[in-house]
Formats: C-alpha cells, structure tokens, sequence
C-alpha cells in the first residue's frame, strides 16, 4: 500500500554535583543481600589528555564509584587510562561479572564515532586520522560484548563520553558525539546527550550529565528507567534544552539502584504547546531537535499524543537517527491511552512496515488498530484503513469501502491544506497522483508537492524531485530533479539523500561521482535507514569511491540486514558463506539466507536449496531441498530450475523423472542460464526424456559454451 512506509529505494544498487557523602550508608554487602544479587561496576574517568583535556572526568568517576559503592555495587575505578589499561580493566570486568546478576560499566571522558561505531578514547594518544581510532582507542562494542557473554541479568552501560572531537583533523567521517547504539535483551544504554551532539564539561565539580546522575541514583524507589528520566529533565533545565540526555533500554525487568518508597509523582501537566505545535501534520517542526526535546518531555508527563509524534520521529528519523524499535513502544504507549495517531503508528508496525520494530506481523492486529484510530477521525488511520480495503490485506477487498474512506480523508485534509499545512498539502498530492478518492491528476499534485515543498517539508521536495524525474505533472528536469533532491537531503530526509548519491552513482543530471555517491549513501546509512546502510554496503563491498572493504561492508550489511532488508541479508548470508569480510560460518549464511528466503527472495531460496543439500551448516535434506528450489523455481530462477531439474533427473527428494528434469533444464537455458544449457544440451546427446538429437545437443553445449561453461567446452571438442 502506498501510504504504508517501506524503505527500499535503493534495492537496485549493487546486489552534577556531588554532595558529601550520608553520615550513615549501608555497607556494600549489606546493599548486594537488600537486593539479592550480586552488583559489579567498572567505572572509567578520563581527562589528562595532551590534546583538548577535561577537568572533570576523573572527579565524575570517583564521585560516581563512592555512589555506586553507596548502592551495593563492587566498584574498580580506573582514572587516566591509557589503552592497554582500559583494555586490561574491561576484560577483568567481563570476568567479574560472569558470576550472573547485574553489570554497569560508566565511563567520562572523549568519545566520537567513526562510520556509526563508537569508541572511547585513552589518554596518550595521538590521533592522526580516522584510519587509527579502531587502534588507539576502545570499542563501545567491546564493552557490549563482554556484557552480553556473561549472561547475567541486566547490564547498564553509561557514557558521559560525548565531549567535542579533540582529533578533528584528519577526520572524514568522525562525528561529534556518539552514534546511537541499539541496546542488547537486557541492557540499558545511557547518553550524555542525544546522538551526534555534544556534552557540556560542567562549570563546578562534576560535568551537567554526572552531576544530576549522582543524585538520580540516591533517591530510593526509582526503577533505572525513572532515574534517567530525571536525569535528562533536570540536564535538559540546566543547559537551557541545549542538551538532551539520551538512552536505549531492552530491559524486561526492574532494577532499583536504591530499594524504598519513591517520592510522589509529580500530577502530570498540560504537554507543552511548543513541542506538539511543530510536529508533522500538526504544524512543521521548523528546528526538528528543538521539537524533539519538548516532546520528550510531553512524553515523560504522560501525553499520549507526543508519545505518538516521538514515533513518528522515530519512525522517519526527525532530529534523530531512524529506530524502529523505539518507535514501535512509543506507538505502543500511545495506542494503550487510545490515541488515534498512536493506534495507526503501532498498526503500521504490526504490518511489517517499520524495519527494526521488532514487532512480530499480526495484520488482523494491524487492522483493527487502522479500523480504532480511523473511528476516531484520524486522517492517516482513515488513509491506512483504505488502503487495507483498497488491496485486500486482512480482510477482503471493497473497492467501494476503500473509495468511501478515501473520501472521509480527503474531507479532513483538504481543510487543512487550505491553512497552508505542509503535510495535509503533501499527502493531498499523493492522493491526486494515485487516483485515490480524486480523479487521478498530476497537474494537481504537483502543485500541492510545489506548495508543501516551498514551506520546507522535506518529504514533498523529494516528490517534487521524482516528479522532475519522471515528467510527472511538469516538463522532465534532470537539472530540477537534482536540485530538489539536494534540498531535501540537505533537511536530512533518507530516501532523498539516497536518492542523490544515485544521481551522482548514475551520471543522471549530474557528472557521475562515486565519491559522492557514496558520501551521501553514508549520510542516510548514519540515521539509520537500512536502504542507506544497504547501498553504503554495496559501494565498499565493489570499492566505489573508496578502496574496497569488505568487513565495513559486512558491517553495514548487519545494520540493514537487521531491519529486514532482504538483499542485505542475502548479501550478508554469502559474505558469512565465502568468509568475505566476517570469518567463514556456515551456521550465520544458513541464519541470514532462511530470513531472506522466508520474504520471498528468489536467490536466497535457491541458495538454501543448496545448503541444505550438501549438508552445509544444516543436516542434509533432499525434500527440503527441493523445496526450497521449487519455491525459487516458480520465480523465474534460472539456478533453482537448473537444480531442481537435477533432483528430478536423479531423484533426489523428488520421485526421478525425465521429463521434468527436461523441462526444467529448457527453462533454465533459455534464461540465458549456461548448467541448463548444458544439462539440456546433455539429455538431447542421450536422448534422456527427448529424443536424441545430436545438433540440438550441440547447438545447446554451444550456448553454454560461450556462456563460459568449461564442460560445455570439452563436450565441443568431443
């Protein structure tokens, strides 16, 4: 459907202060027994750097050592840290915490991210280049990863780390702040500040972020979640809403840092009127990281209706990188209140359509929640609803309900787009060039994109651009097209900078440049958008612009692959296969290929027919097989046809058959597939399900032998 957001244009390229401390505090075990489990941290202050140092880091990390200590907590402290020290202390801690129960690790000090990966950076060093962060300084991965192999219950991973870049030079990707990091079951992930921002140092003894944490995490009754709410309203106060404190939780159950009665909950107020009036379809954010931080704070009062906005920021990658996850649990809390745009948000996941949501599809679920938010007036419940009738998924097909729907959103939106609402304008277009509700009319449409686009909506000058593209509605422009696709990849829209780093991949408009290609692909790949991450995979994979890399290839392989992109998991799938980038893995190429398979793709089918046949991280399975050949078979692959015709010839999971090896074998072949040509030129040589019929025989080894089949050759020479 088409107002369902799916992701896939780029599918064509390349398959605080501390106070003094309590005059009586529970002793460290005294607090592990309170809590019955075992409590360890590692805790890290850097700031003697030679370059840019802090003056607060080392105070942060003994003040939050005494804090921790104060809540149970077997703490080391490690203060100006070179790398061999912080590596040796970070090792230590994954064995400590190997005995179960809870893991925090915080560290203070410079941090940057490098191509979306975060480090944390010793002191005595010496950056040149981004080519020598991964060896002068720590991996947040590391650190992720020594948590995630101990298998205990819940891991807290704070980093005060988002100080400026002291290495600028040198830098081409490194950004200032961290990348924001997805947290693993069971972990709990703290920023400073939101993603690609930077943290104050703090003016009095302890840097803004650490300082309100100290006194977060004394108060008793605060489950961890509570705690960084407070800290990100109290930072967010202090620096003037100039810094957002940020967080990522995967957490299924509560931890308490300090065990009691909470404090009575402050009544929530009305939600800020400046937050909710710059939101998409109600009003424009003019500054999206503005808007976003007054809607975090409407969502921590309980507003149901910027819960819905947040996941819709979310969703889109509005003042912050693209998360599907969170976006989904913000639907979620929202649809729980019953608002409506909250219910067509978690419809929407429940329909597949918001990669990395993490929701499993449910479209009967999905429908009932377009059908409750569509009951409440909500335009895009209304839209989402329609199209449902419009295509038949979920219920059965009404074009004359789909027609009666579109029409009840046209009456809601047209109002709005009279009051110059950029959204109303730019979905009002949509619905002109599809024909939905309106008779189909270009013109039309691409005066409402025009005025939606001239008001600064991002989305609505990529549609100018396609409409440049394609002639749709004005004379074709290659020129126009790239000079709209700029402005809205410039506002940060992902699908435009894609867009753009194709102009520049395909010469259309634009002298062909692979370096720009693949500066704007890393661009939409950083806020999280897995078309993005696909084609920045492709372009290291095949060293366009850029000498080629196939472990940062397989990296963003991952990060796409992860949120459902099919061709970056089959990719994936063979880099784990040939070894390419990550080491050789059967096991993780049979993980990657069966979830691209299980969405259809042809290749990946084909290639688990494959594996599955010759045992290859898998017992072997002739029918299984043959299966998965079939199912690739019926697409049209001409490997499928060709091996499925083998199993028939042999009878391998299927009964033997000739006859449909042959016509297996002849689909292959006039696919252009050299085996089939082969194989069909084979059965003709012996008269297998066919007469025999040596020129055929001949004429089809031929093929296949300018196909470059070496076989096909020597039966030539025969």
């Amino acid at each position: 459907m088409r107002r369902l957001l799916c992701c896939c244009l780029c599918c064509c390229f390349l398959s605080a202060q501390n106070g003094p401390a309590r005059a009586i505090a529970l002793k460290p075990a005294a607090q592990a027994s309170a809590q019955g489990e075992r409590r360890v941290a590692l805790v890290i202050g850097n700031g003697a750097y030679s370059s840019a140092p802090l003056k607060n880091p080392v105070n942060d990390a003994r003040a939050m050592a005494a804090a921790l200590r104060e809540c149970g907590f077997q703490v080391e402290l490690v203060v100006d840290a070179d790398r061999a020290r912080m590596f040796q202390a970070v090792r230590d801690f994954g064995s400590r915490i190997n005995g179960g129960g809870v893991g925090l690790f915080y560290f203070a000090g410079h941090g940057m991210a490098v191509k979306g990966v975060n480090y944390l950076i010793p002191v005595a060093t010496d950056i040149a280049g981004e080519d020598e962060v991964e060896v002068q300084s720590l991996s947040v991965q590391l650190v992720l990863n020594k948590m995630e192999a101990a298998k205990n219950r819940l891991n807290l991973l704070v980093l005060d780390a988002c100080r400026n870049n002291p290495f600028g030079r040198g830098m081409r990707s490194g950004s200032q702040g961290l990348a924001q990091m997805d947290a693993p079951s069971g972990s709990f992930i703290a920023y400073a500040t939101a993603p690609g921002s930077t943290a104050s140092d703090g003016g009095g003894v302890n840097g803004l972020y650490t300082q309100h944490l100290l006194k977060a995490i004394r108060q008793p009754g605060l489950k961890v979640e509570e705690v960084f709410k407070q800290v990100r309203v109290g930072v967010k106060q202090d620096s003037h809403d100039r810094q957002v404190p940020w967080d990522s939780s995967s957490l299924t159950g509560d931890f308490f840092f300090r065990p009691g009665n909470a404090p009575a909950p402050a009544v929530p107020g009305p939600a800020p009127a400046k937050g909710l009036a710059a939101t998409p379809g109600r009003g424009f954010p003019k500054n999206p990281q503005d808007a976003l931080i007054h809607l975090i704070e409407a969502s921590d009062q309980g507003d149901a209706e910027a819960k819905a906005v947040l996941g819709w920021y979310y969703m889109s990658g509005i003042g912050t990188p693209m998360n599907g996850a969170k976006a989904a649990e913000y639907f979620r809390q929202s649809a729980e209140q019953g608002n409506a745009y909250g219910l067509d948000g978690l419809g929407r996941a429940y329909l597949g359509s918001i990669p990395g949501s993490g929701v499993e599809k449910d479209v009967p679920k999905a429908l009932d929640c377009f059908e409750r938010s569509a009951a409440q007036g909500d335009w895009q419940g209304i839209l989402d609803l329609a199209g449902m009738y419009q295509s038949g998924v979920g219920t059965s097909r009404d074009e004359g309900r789909a027609l009666m729907l579109f029409r009840k959103a046209l009456a809601v939106l047209q109002p709005l787009a009279d009051q110059d609402d950029p959204e109303a304008c730019d979905v009002l277009a949509m619905m002109y060039r599809g024909g939905e509700g309106v008779p189909r009319n270009d013109t039309i449409a691409f005066q409402l994109y025009r005025r939606a686009a001239d008001l600064g909506f991002r989305r609505a000058q990529w549609n100018i651009s396609l409409a440049y593209q394609y002639g749709n509605g004005v004379a074709q422009s290659d020129a126009e097209a790239l000079a709209w696709a700029r402005k809205s990849a410039e506002q940060g829209y992902p699908l435009a900078q894609c867009g753009l780093a194709g102009m520049y991949f395909s010469g259309k408009g634009v002298d062909r440049n692979d370096a720009e290609a693949l500066a704007w692909f890393r661009k939409a790949a950083e806020q999280g958008f897995s078309g993005g991450q696909y084609s920045l995979g492709c372009m290291l994979a095949e060293g366009k612009g850029v000498a080629k890399n196939p472990a940062e290839a397989a990296f963003w392989y991952r990060k796409a692959a992860d949120q459902g992109h099919v061709w970056a998991q089959y990719n994936l799938a063979r880099y784990f296969l040939f070894g390419q980038g990550p080491a050789q893995s059967d096991a993780e190429a049979l993980k990657w290929l069966r979830k691209a398979a299980d969405q259809g793709l042809a290749g990946a089918e084909c290639d688990m027919g494959w594996m599955i046949q010759s045992g290859r991280g898998v017992a072997k399975n002739a029918a299984e097989a043959a299966g998965w050949y079939r199912k690739a078979a019926d697409q049209g692959n001409g490997w499928a046809q060709n091996n499925l015709g083998l199993c028939y010839l042999n009878g391998e999971g299927v009964p033997q058959s000739d006859a449909e090896a042959l016509v297996l074998f002849r689909k292959a072949a006039d696919q252009g597939n050299s085996h089939g040509q082969l194989n069909l030129g084979t059965m003709y040589q012996g008269g297998r399900g066919v007469p025999a019929d040596p020129a055929q025989a001949q004429a089809w080894f031929r093929k296949a032998a300018d196909g470059g089949d070496e076989e096909a050759k020597k039966h030539l020479k025969q």
